[in-house]
């Protein structure tokens, strides 16, 4: 150690060669000696590291990666990698600003065309917001791009049918949106994170759809859930969850939903409907980032391929979201929240006993379905239950009826299903509404009148007196919205007018166009 002192206070140090100074530390382990001078600016150091006898970086990453050249012929590399992974720990902030000064180091690798289309594809990214994008990254990194060459993402897009950014106008908003169906996004997403046991050992698989809203967008994403009951074990199941599309709005509503996903959402569920198998085949080109060949089948053939490792049975097809998601896919929009999407009872009739329920008509105990409501939906929606038939107004892109119809009558359908290609009774019923409504009920029906009648011993009028107050709420709230609709359909009606008053102005200013050809001016 006196040694190292000695070379310390020599100033001819650095010019020496430090191969000799090291020392066995124990445990198999060498140190070496390397003399860090004291600098005062960055200048003096910038002219230290161009001197490589001076150059105390080089000899420490030549002293780490001594006992590496035995293992790998970049071993200097590596062991500036240490280096500089050491110093970024430790100094995080003032690596990334070196970084960025020196060459935009973090960002230096543009996207490849791939990663281009793909974020274009789950972002909903027109080529406008692409452009944008990249001139303020350009801006904030000087002079690099994120994004590949446009023509590279828009070609991938188009050859790969990648989701498609589409807008419409709703409420005077623009609304950015994309959707896909369900049996194109299986066949293109699934092969890319399908387990290989998966693919083998299945036997079945259920497919379950939903949409909610949420964070200022709705989501709407398929589940697959596979099964093997014979291999795996007991409830063993192995899931896999991909996204269909958003809408970019900050409130989903019917008209909305309509207006977007639902067409193509039915299509392409009634085009799943048809389908019985799910084939998945080995890709015959070895694509390690794309292994499995999948299609959707109605029935198998005999003969099977050498490349064919299983065919998955598909067994259900299920929705799962919300009630409010269900009122809008079973036709039973802004309803009212006493009417159950899955049965006929009125509220009345569901709330005693079921031995104890009277003046309740055979049909309607009867659950609905998909047949039922489609039928009873276009009735109401036609106008041709009961016969008080008065008038019609337009509502939205549809007739709807306004008129002396009786609740009981319309069973709480308001016109044909969105979503007709799933049945009812494959639509889940959730389990947080039922856990608050058993906890509503016997909170309002048992602990409240407990409370009322044991302890505060309010009279009966009372009683009877706040229902009345409160079922009467209900109905002022729904004659205001009945009034926003018929000043919504008379604004539009008057817009319909001036529109035909001024085609008609057009025609009569061309007299030729309404009188015939020999008639004589």
């Amino acid at each position: 150690m006196r040694d190292f002192w000695k070379l310390e206070a020599d100033k001819s140090v650095d010019n020496l060669d430090l191969q000799p100074f090291k020392f066995d530390a124990g445990n198999n382990k060498s140190l070496s000696y390397i003399s860090i001078p004291a600098l005062s600016d960055a200048n003096s150091f910038k002219a230290l590291l161009r001197n490589d006898d001076h150059n105390f970086v080089k000899k420490i990453i030549h002293r780490l990666s001594e006992k590496l050249r035995g293992e790998t012929s970049e071993a200097e590399s590596t062991a500036a990698e240490w280096l500089l992974g050491a110093m970024a720990s430790s100094y995080e902030d003032e690596y990334i600003c070196v970084a960025q000064s020196q060459c935009d180091l973090m960002l230096v690798k543009r996207m490849t065309p791939e990663m281009g289309a793909a974020l274009m594809s789950k972002a909903n990214l027109s080529l406008q917001s692409v452009r944008t994008i990249s001139r303020y990254a350009r801006a904030h990194l000087n002079r690099h791009s994120i994004f590949p060459v446009e023509k590279s993402m828009t070609d991938l897009v188009s050859a790969k049918n990648l989701p498609q950014c589409k807008t419409i106008l709703h409420e005077n908003k623009r609304v950015l949106y994309s959707w896909e169906g369900v049996e194109k996004t299986i066949i293109n997403e699934l092969p890319l994170v399908l387990d290989k046991d998966v693919a083998c050992d299945a036997k079945t698989v259920d497919v379950v759809c939903g949409g909610d809203q949420g964070q200022g967008c709705f989501k709407g994403a398929t589940k697959l859930i596979f099964r093997n009951n014979e291999k795996w074990k007991s409830n063993e199941k192995k899931n896999y969850i991909f996204e269909l599309g958003t809408i970019e709005f900050e409130k989903d509503s019917y008209r909305l939903l309509n207006a977007t996903i639902f067409p193509t959402w039915n299509g392409s569920l009634h085009e799943l409907a048809r389908k019985k198998y799910m084939v998945i085949d080995k890709n015959p080109t070895d694509n390690k980032d794309h292994p499995y060949i999948i299609e959707l089948v109605q029935s198998l053939n005999n003969e099977s391929t050498s490349t064919t490792l299983s065919a998955i049975k598909i067994e259900n097809t299920v929705m799962s979201s919300d009630i409010a998601f269900y009122t809008d896919c079973l036709g039973k929009v802004n309803m009212c929240g006493s009417w159950c999407h899955m049965c006929k009872l009125s509220w009345k009739q569901w709330q005693p006993p079921k031995a104890m329920r009277v003046d309740v008509a055979a049909e309607h105990s009867e659950l609905w379905t998909i047949e039922g409501l489609k039928s009873h939906g276009k009735k109401v929606e036609d106008n041709a239950v009961g016969d008080n038939v008065e008038r019609t107004v337009r509502r939205s892109n549809r007739t709807c009826n306004k008129n002396s119809m009786k609740p009981e009558e319309k069973r709480g359908v308001t016109g044909p299903p969105a979503i007709d290609a799933i049945e009812v009774d494959n639509y889940i019923v959730p389990t947080l509404h039922v856990e608050l409504g058993m906890v509503n009920h016997a909170l309002k029906k048992g602990l409240l009148t407990w409370i009322d009648v044991r302890l505060e011993e309010i009279p009966p009028e009372v009683m009877v007196a706040r229902s009345n107050y409160l079922i009467n709420e209900i109905r002022l709230d729904t004659l205001e919205e009945m009034i926003d609709d018929i000043k919504s359909n008379l604004a539009e009606a008057r817009y319909d007018k001036s529109d035909i008053l001024k085609q008609l102005k057009e025609r009569n200013e061309t007299r030729g166009y309404l009188l015939p050809a020999n008639t004589p001016e």
